[in-house]
């Protein structure tokens, strides 16, 4: 794309966002980092950075499920890879304790690291995370796992907020070099970290150990401390076959002596059918129903504005600390996002629209003062007994919040009743994939050659640390790709092509897979910075480039001076 130039220069000062501290075994990578234009001329911003937390049910349903999440999850990391996305993965389950489950294993939030098998039972009858009474559910960890704590050793890195290498409690993958070792991909350590077992509280608390396990990522006594990069998307993923039930433990009375939201007060002890009962309501009178929303009961059972009464924390307890977590994020780069999704009790093909969740009283009355509700979605996954049906139900409350951070037109909910998470973990994949963007230079960038074909630009990058400046060098080519020079772990190279104008690739600017469009060329920019590294930089660093600009905008690019 050519353009002519003819009025004064402008210089506008571009920054880009801290990066971390270098790791070890050190690979070519490209790195695309946030540049954004000072003094308010314009800002640009592009960046592959992640925060990943998923939210495991570990109740006593769901080994199929985590068995399935193991199998199935090279298609989700897949899809970030093909884009050089620099990610890290926490993990977290649904337990946060319950006076009815004094023996479960309560977690409050902290992520959880170690392989499955070494979470097995020593007899396969009892003690270990699978074993649920006389359910052995260690295939959920056996069938896919091949790793021991010892063969997936977490090696030290830096964060943001701390320099001093530690191990950390999540998998990483910062410009395509991990925490773990050398030989071992991220899928493979996943695999084992990732089925979390079965003894978990049967009241699970999805909602307060994202609260928690986010919550935890600023406090400097918490393993999750440095978790969340101020300048990475964030993206929550729970996984749970049941209805929310984040109890306020001021009002734990509602799983003791209080049964205003038990099925049938002649029960001995509360079933799950008092978190459906205390944190939504219904239109119509039943057995079917028109639609469920999110509601908040005190103890009498009234509804209540008030946040503290409600025995259920409302869901904009929640809704509050992630819009929080996306203006600090925003405040910085606008273009970051926070996204909510969750593999639940909804019918398949739900996320593409045209099917509905359905909301009525189970037929089956032991089921249905059991759990309060009929399920949202069924499956078998037992070729033996085609019987035993496992079923999952509607989540009115991760709905609610997953549909107010949806990143694009399709609400973030993936049916949990089905034997092949691939598609969805890819389509998942590719909704996070698609929030990483590359640095588009969002300016009127000054055309210093009108003669040639293509736009001239003047630009020169470097990168600060401690309040010192050093240039960073430009790229070079080789074998066929960019690289930095010898001697160096970092260069630059602005991409200009958006047409095919060359035959050279390595000047093409990023392209987006699904449309075929070139991404700041089709948002009218015509200069992209790509930055390229040998090597992670250092913890604290900042990337900052600087561009002539066309003095008047207006002439030379009507549609960024509209």
């Amino acid at each position: 794309m050519s353009r002519l130039s003819t009025p004064a220069l402008a210089l506008a000062a571009l920054a880009a966002l801290s990066l971390s501290a270098c790791l070890d075994h050190p690979v070519k990578q490209v790195e695309y980092e946030t540049v954004s234009v000072l003094e308010d001329i314009v800002e640009v911003y592009g960046n592959r950075n992640v925060d990943i937390l998923f939210v495991i049910d570990n109740s006593g349903s769901m080994a199929e499920e985590q068995a399935l999440l193991a199998k199935n999850f090279q298609a989700f990391i897949g899809e970030l890879d093909k884009v050089d996305a620099n990610y890290r993965i926490g993990i977290v389950t649904t337990d946060n304790g319950n006076p009815r489950n004094p023996g479960s294993k309560f977690d409050g939030g902290d992520f959880r690291l170690s392989s499955c098998l070494d979470r097995l039972s020593a007899d396969g009858v009892s003690g270990g995370d699978f074993i649920y009474g006389d359910f052995n559910a260690e295939f959920a960890c056996t069938d896919h796992c091949a790793l021991h704590d010892a063969d997936i050793a977490i090696r030290p890195t830096t964060t943001d907020v701390d320099r001093d290498e530690a191990p950390r409690p999540w998998l990483e993958s910062l410009y395509g070099v991990t925490n773990l070792p050398e030989a071992i991909s991220v899928a493979d350590a996943f695999q084992c970290f990732g089925p979390q077992g079965v003894t978990g509280s049967g009241f699970e608390s999805p909602l307060e150990s994202m609260y928690r396990a986010l919550d935890k990522a600023d406090d400097v006594g918490s393993a999750n401390h440095g978790f969340l990069r101020s300048s990475a998307h964030l993206a929550v993923v729970f996984i749970t076959d049941e209805v929310d039930c984040s109890f306020n433990p001021a009002h734990i009375e509602i799983f003791q002596d209080n049964k205003t939201f038990w099925s049938d007060p002649e029960l001995p002890l509360p079933t799950s059918a008092v978190c459906w009962n205390a944190g939504v309501q219904c239109m119509g009178s039943g057995p079917g129903f028109e639609g469920c929303d999110p509601a908040d009961y005190d103890v009498s059972g009234a509804m209540t504005m008030i946040d503290d009464d409600a025995v259920l924390y409302p869901v904009s307890r929640y809704a509050g600390l992630l819009e929080a977590i996306r203006g600090q994020k925003q405040a910085g780069d606008p273009s970051l996002q926070v996204m909510v999704a969750a593999i639940a009790g909804v019918p398949t093909g739900y996320e593409a629209g045209g099917v509905a969740i359905p909301y009525a009283e189970s037929a089956d009355p032991e089921d249905q003062r059991e759990y309060g509700i009929g399920p949202g979605c069924t499956f078998n996954l037992d070729d033996g007994d085609p019987s035993n049906d496992s079923l999952a139900r509607p989540p009115v409350r991760l709905r609610e919040l997953a549909e107010a951070f949806q990143v694009d037109e399709r609400p973030g909910l993936y049916s949990i009743c089905q034997d092949d998470y691939s598609g969805v973990l890819a389509d998942l994949g590719e909704r996070i994939k698609d929030q990483l963007q590359p640095a588009c230079v969002r300016a009127c960038v000054k055309d210093m050659d009108p003669k040639t074909p293509q736009i001239d630009p003047k630009c020169s990058v470097n990168e600060v640390l401690d309040g010192e400046s050093e240039a960073m060098a430009t790229c070079v080519v080789v074998d066929g790709e960019l690289a930095p020079p010898t001697g160096k772990t970092a260069c630059y190279s602005l991409l200009l092509d958006s047409s095919g104008e060359t035959s050279d690739p390595l000047d093409d600017m990023t392209k987006d897979e699904a449309s075929g469009d070139y991404v700041c060329a089709s948002q009218g920019y015509d200069v992209e910075i790509k930055i390229v590294r040998t090597a992670p930089p250092r913890s604290g660093s900042e990337v900052r480039a600087s561009c002539v600009l066309e003095e008047n905008a207006r002439d030379y690019c009507p549609d960024l001076a509209d």
